[in-house]
């Protein structure tokens, strides 16, 4: 822990050349010892916010100097849902920083955006090419200010639908790990949080290519195709979902079919300011369809969630959700 620990603090100490960074990132970003140089950007973060502690949040704001991204604080009823996810954020933002400044060597490298859409909350925002976004709730885009290669690169931790702007000269690409959508011009949905098992690409209208499994597997989809794709066995396919199911987000409705309890919560908590307390191994693996309207409050949704799996509970405190199995 110490060793990742002084080299990180090492980078962020002294002046390096764009080489110099570049072999840095791509030491952070490289998946061997992973675990350890999260638990250190973990603890910088965490000392951060001290409020007596001076050189650990000089210490970080210099890291993200270093690290290019300048920051869109966002709109947020709840400061603290922020600081909750920021350190994960930025683990998130590593892997994006060092695609560009991969993409970039030997050129010219343009600053770095990101847009934080917080929980409960969607973001809306234009691209540098004209290009429009939607960013649903908990979701994280990196962009450059000013598109300057042959491709036009982003990276989405998340959902979010893209409207791209045309432009045959350089594709539009969609980067979230193993996983990559490219486009000329087109409108289509990717849902990729870092936590789920499964990437969905959803096709609105236009063309897009599909690439993954380490960016050797490629499949074009059609308008109204889905392209599912699991991270963990590597396995895909398409399929023709309801596009007004898919785009369900947009219009603030919550639609699950065929869902396990575990899922709906893990939507749930990207939906609301809220946090769940619960074990997971109380739930089974029935599964479920519902359909809440816009903006419905979370009461109203729990309160149908454990009427119909009729063997849960739940208990709203503040801003906590409490849920356990109901005594027989």
């Amino acid at each position: 822990m110490d060793y990742f620990k002084r080299i990180i603090e090492f980078f962020t100490a002294g002046e390096f050349s764009d080489a110099g960074k570049r072999a840095f990132f791509r030491w952070l970003a490289d998946e061997e010892h992973s675990v350890e140089k999260d638990r250190v950007l973990r603890e910088m973060w965490d000392n951060s916010g001290s409020a007596t502690d001076a050189g650990a949040r000089e210490s970080w704001r210099a890291f993200v100097r270093k690290a290019g991204l300048k920051e869109r604080v966002p709109r947020l009823r709840r400061l603290r849902v922020w600081q909750t996810a920021a350190a994960v954020l930025l683990l998130i933002s590593i892997s994006a920083i060092y695609t560009v400044y991969r993409e970039k060597s030997g050129g010219s490298y343009a600053g770095l955006l990101e847009q934080y859409s917080a929980v409960a909350v969607t973001e809306r925002l234009v691209l540098p090419d004209g290009s429009e976004v939607h960013l649903n709730s908990g979701s994280l885009l990196i962009y450059p200010e000013k598109f300057t290669g042959r491709s036009r690169s982003v990276y989405l931790s998340g959902e979010a639908n893209f409207k791209v702007k045309g432009d045959k000269k350089r594709p539009f690409v969609v980067k979230s790990n193993d996983f990559q959508v490219t486009v000329l011009g087109t409108e289509f949905d990717l849902l990729a949080y870092p936590g789920d098992s499964l990437v969905r690409v959803t096709l609105l209208s236009g063309s897009v290519e599909a690439t993954y499994n380490n960016l050797e597997m490629c499949t074009v989809l059609s308008p109204d195709q889905q392209l599912v794709y699991n991270k963990i066995s590597k396995s895909s396919y398409i399929n023709n979902p309801d596009i007004e199911d898919v785009t369900a987000w947009q219009r603030g409705e919550i639609i699950f079919k065929g869902t396990t309890l575990g899922e709906i919560i893990t939507v749930l908590k990207r939906k609301y300011p809220c946090q769940f307390v619960y074990h997971e191994e109380q739930f089974g693996n029935d599964k479920y369809t519902f359909r809440f309207r816009e903006d419905a409050p979370l009461e109203e949704v729990m309160e149908i969630i454990t009427q119909v799996a009729g063997y849960i509970s739940y208990n709203i405190a503040g801003d906590t959700c409490f849920i356990e199995q109901r005594t027989r």
